[in-house]
């Protein structure tokens, strides 16, 4: 428990340290949240269990500065109505006036008592939490390093087949380009080619030449 009140405003400061890390925690999971689903299982679940002690953490944290101030509410309590009564004895005392004010002062004391309990169960609690949730996202991030990165596949072309033109040049026919049809994925290549009367419309493969003068194999699908 605080002993006075420099050392409750340590303690207020500390908490609210460790409640701002909380919550940032949980924001920081909360702004990837795309990110963290496509995680493994595993992952998610040390995420989600991480997640579940920071607010754990804010809650309890938030009630120990309740209780904290509940305690230096009491003690305030209690000096004003010593210092009144230390007041009332200098004089003709007021009878009523003096019970009243014990009275008080024994309820601010039950009030003092009962804040003073609470104190250590919420300091266990949010500290404890926050303690595992730190470990838990010490190991999370370990394993996001260490772990390979999965090769992503290359994106195929929205649009795999191409019909192109040669540049024009001189033919038996006259000048003209030629048409081919390719395949962007393994490069192979295909000629249109159509009879005389221009009814009947094909491709046909090209066999490329490797730098021998070499047939290339056909590639696979």
């Amino acid at each position: 428990m605080p002993d006075g009140p420099d050392a409750a405003s340590g303690y207020v400061d500390g908490v609210k340290w460790l409640v701002g890390l909380s919550g940032g925690a949980v924001a920081g999971v909360f702004a990837q949240y795309e990110q963290v689903t496509q995680q493994p299982l595993w992952v998610r679940a040390i995420i989600g269990i991480g997640v579940f002690l920071f607010l754990i953490s804010i809650w309890a944290g938030v009630n120990y500065l309740l209780w904290i101030n509940a305690v230096r509410r009491a003690r305030e309590r209690i000096e004003e109505i010593t210092t009144e009564l230390a007041a009332l004895n200098t004089g003709t005392p007021d009878t009523a006036r003096v019970a009243q004010l014990k009275q008080n002062r024994d309820e601010s004391n039950a009030k003092l008592t009962k804040a003073a309990r609470q104190l250590p169960r919420w300091h266990k609690i949010y500290t404890i939490s926050f303690d595992i949730g730190v470990l838990l996202a010490i190991v999370v991030l370990f394993v996001a390093i260490a772990r390979p990165t999965p090769k992503q596949p290359e994106p195929e072309s929205a649009q795999r087949f191409v019909v192109t033109q040669s540049a024009i040049h001189k033919t038996p026919s006259g000048r003209q380009a030629h048409t081919f049809l390719l395949d962007q994925k393994t490069g192979s290549l295909w000629q249109m080619v159509c009879d005389q009367k221009g009814e009947v419309v094909a491709f046909r493969r090209v066999r490329k030449l490797d730098t021998n003068g070499n047939p290339e194999p056909v590639p696979s699908n």
